[in-house]
């Protein structure tokens, strides 16, 4: 008989052994918790852009940090040779509000970059442009929920989920043209923030428009935060447009509108991918009423769609209560937050996708590149896209992901949808077509 200190160490140590042996041959993984995978959010909270880049990132974060990491329990990770799924591993996502401020941007990278992020995500032009040497110097696959021309051409270490702001350009004129039945020209108008998000229409939208025998017959820049956009508005009034593009941002947009209201211009106006209706009409009231725009999603109030319900019920879920979000006055989310939830399904996605090849404690930006991201095809989000517009994206050919949107309207002050899915054009900027 084995008695005392040693007799319990010696029992204790089999029993340990018994249990491990019986969860082996069971199948059964007894491997630690993996190190959390980390990614990082380049981010705006205030600052110009606050309004409509704040959202995306707090639905990014409450994707990884409640969805997939308490929900799901985290990403499966799988053993390459047999398939088999030996654990889950949670994400972290590291953030930082920049203000729009490149030297911010840069600063929270690097910072990112030291603590080990395999991936980052952002929703800023400015960061986009000025990161995307960065990104590529250091194999960090950077997804952006912009849709930046410079920084999908040419197409490196930046993937998006839609088409860029200049293939807007192109789809609008193209909506144009099929219901345009007066012997001349029809006519637009541009305006833009004034800074590389807004003109990034520029690279190639005009021209593609002139191409298509449309006339662009002004460009207005927009002050980061207007007052009075009267002299912009009675210059394309002058110039006769029959519809004014604006590549904005909804608090810009909202300015825009209320001033057509008031100096009674009735020229049919839409934006570009970076805002929707419930942001337009929480900011222009009934002066949005009319307004087109564009957006790579179904109506987010349908929840007829399982796909829409499951991004609603978790918006309801997470943001009840959050400072900014009025959850029971508006029990589903603006276009803004609804692509952050969108972005984080896609980066989920492209992790999964890379965990089959490689372990957590192994996975790294180059390994994510060529493992996830480009073994995704046509993932059409869990059912908030239509299968042929599903996100793809083709190594170093093109890096946009998704290929088609769908025209909404604002209608009886609500979200309605004017087209089903359309497939952008490809505008590529002047220094690619000289390649």
């Amino acid at each position: 008989m084995v008695n005392g200190k040693f007799g319990y160490k010696m029992w204790a140590s089999l029993f340990t052994l018994l249990i491990s042996a019986l969860l082996i041959f069971s199948g059964v993984s007894v491997a630690a918790e993996p190190k959390p995978i980390r990614i990082g959010h380049l981010g705006e909270w205030t600052g110009p852009a606050g309004r409509t880049c704040g959202p995306p990132g707090d639905a990014l974060i409450a994707y990884f940090h409640e969805y997939v990491n308490k929900e799901k329990g985290g990403i499966p990770y799988l053993d390459p040779k047999t398939g088999r799924v030996l654990g889950k591993v949670k994400v972290e996502v590291l953030y930082a509000d920049c203000r729009y401020e490149l030297p911010l941007f840069k600063n929270a990278y690097r910072k990112f970059v030291d603590k080990g992020v395999v991936a980052c995500h952002s929703t800023s032009s400015p960061a986009l442009e000025g990161l995307k040497k960065d990104f590529k110097r250091d194999k960090i696959p950077c997804f952006q929920t912009s849709t930046n021309t410079v920084a999908h051409w040419p197409p490196e270490w930046i993937f998006g989920l839609r088409p860029s702001f200049a293939d807007d350009v192109g789809t609008y004129v193209n909506w144009i043209l099929k219901s345009w039945n007066k012997k001349r020209a029809p006519r637009i108008a541009l305006m833009f923030y004034d800074g590389p998000f807004g003109r990034a229409i520029l690279w190639g939208g005009p021209e593609y428009a002139e191409s298509k025998g449309v006339k662009v017959v002004a460009e207005e820049p927009v002050p980061p935060t207007p007052i009075d956009m009267t002299s912009q508005l009675l210059r394309i009034k002058q110039a006769k447009a029959d519809f004014i593009i604006g590549n904005v941002l909804g608090s810009q947009a909202a300015v825009i509108l209320k001033d057509m209201k008031r100096l009674g211009i009735n020229i049919p106006f839409g934006t570009c991918t970076d805002t929707d209706a419930a942001e337009m009409v929480d900011l222009a009231g009934e002066a949005a009423e009319g307004a087109y725009f564009l957006l790579g999603a179904y109506t987010l109030w349908d929840e007829t769609r399982p796909a829409i319900k499951w991004v609603n019920e978790h918006y309801r879920k997470y943001m009840k209560g959050k400072a900014g979000y009025h959850v029971e006055k508006r029990p589903y989310p603006d276009g803004v937050w609804y692509v952050g939830w969108e972005v984080g399904a896609v980066m989920e996605e492209c992790i999964r996708l890379a965990l089959e090849k490689v372990p957590p404690s192994k996975l790294t930006g180059k390994s994510l590149w060529e493992h996830g991201i480009f073994r995704m095809k046509n993932f059409d989000i869990n059912g908030l896209r239509a299968k042929k517009a599903g996100i793809t994206y083709y190594k170093g050919v093109d890096h946009r992901g998704g290929h088609y949107m769908v025209l909404h309207r604002v209608k009886n002050l609500k979200d309605s949808m004017v087209t089903g899915w359309m497939k952008a054009p490809t505008i590529l900027p002047p220094w690619m077509k000289k390649k």
